[in-house]
């Protein structure tokens, strides 16, 4: 996923896979996001609020 090769010969030392790699930090900061809540819900959390009231 992260490295392309169209054609030829090469050697390399693997020194992190899956979640240890640069893309699997990133992969696990955009998981960590809180997801705001939308107009829509904060509407009807107001909305259900005033009517408990």
């Amino acid at each position: 996923m992260g490295t392309t090769v169209a054609t030829g010969f090469a050697r390399g030392i693997v020194i992190a896979t899956g979640m240890d790699t640069q893309l699997g930090k990133i992969a696990n900061l955009s998981q960590e996001q809180i997801q705001e809540s939308s107009p829509l819900e904060k509407e009807m959390k107001n909305i259900a609020k005033r009517l408990t009231i």
